[in-house]
């Protein structure tokens, strides 16, 4: 957390091949997410891959609204 509103964090998603041909996934993501309000948040995220069964890049954002 770095305030009461915003927090951040990285995620390590580490997975086996699907299948005996494939490759595995090694991905890293960084993330911030910020409270609007107490309803509603906003967050952001980039993603690195490290193996052929990665994607090289990623990104998104995305606004979650509770009712």
């Amino acid at each position: 957390k770095i305030n009461q509103q915003t927090s951040s964090g990285l995620i390590l998603d580490l997975r086996e091949a699907a299948t005996s041909s494939g490759s595995p996934q090694r991905d890293l993501t960084a993330y911030v997410s910020h409270k609007l309000t107490s309803e509603a948040k906003i967050q952001g995220y980039v993603g690195k891959g490290f193996s052929d069964g990665s994607a090289d890049w990623g990104g998104g954002a995305m606004v979650t609204v509770g009712f």
